[in-house]
């Protein structure tokens, strides 16, 4: 199992802590929460409390991260370890399970015993795939996408059309309406669908338009496959969360989508200088940070929209 493509997300929640006490909780999965870079580069999650937002306290550091396999349920675990608990007699920990799930989801997070906090979550990353034909290639594996189906809005000119797929599989939406097995891609305009990628002629080659990988499939012309029919590529490069970016109909008949998934992410590619694009970006994104009563990511790289509530102030000194 590999979190490598979580790693350049911050994240944080307002939550009721321990004894009904509520707190602002920040952690990167396996980085230095951005909010938390002043506590030290080593830290790996850090709290506040509502009343006193910008006073910062180490949660657990980066460098007692202990990994393992989840004891009920498919997946994994990471426990961190910080200093001693204010309360005494316990040292504070965050722990972080993943379940075999198939989207990425908060399960939910809480502080059980003092300084004891547990963050759940579903995600594919969790899961161990069987390897599925055609689904392999430059050193990627995108066997657990091969029974879900994607769906994108796409336009040429004016004509608005809605292209359904697999990544290596049927797309359902396709071989029930063509009445065809082993459709992976197809094409839907105002009462018609239209196959535009059968699942056996994949061919697949390094991304075109950039990391990543891509995979082209040949739809039907006059009942047989041809390199004249229509065609699509799809482009798949590396992304948080399984997501169908856009469709676009690059020439006559021959059609290209985007799509990003944590299969096509690569360690260096995940976590290559992070942390210090985030430190060098500081000065710049202080006034991003913001805590919300429901669970958001925090990234660095995006500017928060929702500016209705409160942010994080935090001084250089």
């Amino acid at each position: 199992m590999d979190f490598s493509s979580l790693a350049k997300t911050t994240y944080g929640r307002k939550i009721t802590g321990y004894n009904n006490q509520p707190k602002n909780v920040f952690f990167k999965i396996c980085g230095t929460p951005y909010t938390c870079i002043f506590n030290g580069i080593n830290t790996q999650s850090c709290t506040s409390s509502p009343s006193s937002p910008t006073v910062l306290t180490t949660q657990s550091t980066l460098n007692t991260g202990v990994w393992s396999i989840l004891k009920r349920g498919q997946g994994a675990q990471v426990v961190y370890s910080g200093g001693a608990c204010e309360t005494g007699g316990t040292t504070k920990t965050i722990t972080i399970e993943f379940y075999c799930g198939s989207i990425f989801t908060l399960i939910g997070i809480s502080e059980p015993a003092p300084c004891q906090v547990i963050i759940s979550y579903y995600t594919p990353l969790a899961c161990t795939p069987t390897k599925v034909p055609n689904c392999q290639f430059g050193g990627f594996d995108f066997s657990a996408l091969s029974q879900t189906q994607y769906s994108v809005i796409g336009y040429t000119g004016a004509d608005k059309y809605t292209y359904s797929f697999s990544v290596c599989g049927s797309a359902p939406t396709c071989t029930t309406n063509l009445k065809t097995n082993g459709i992976s891609v197809c094409q839907q305009g105002t009462g018609f669908f239209e196959d535009i990628g059968q699942t056996l002629s994949g061919v697949w080659a390094p991304n075109a338009t950039g990391t990543g990988v891509q995979v082209t499939y040949y739809g039907r012309k006059d009942g047989a496959l041809s390199n004249y029919g229509r065609l699509t590529t799809i482009h798949i490069s590396c992304g948080e969360t399984h997501e169908a970016v856009s469709a676009y109909e690059i020439l006559n008949c021959n059609y290209d989508i985007n799509f990003k998934t944590p299969y096509a992410c690569s360690s260096s590619s995940s976590l290559m200088s992070t942390e210090n694009r985030m430190i060098d970006s500081r000065s710049s994104t202080l006034n991003d940070n913001v805590i919300d009563t429901d669970f958001i990511a925090i990234d660095q790289y995006l500017p928060i929209k929702n500016s209705s509530l409160f942010e994080l102030q935090l001084i250089l000194s």
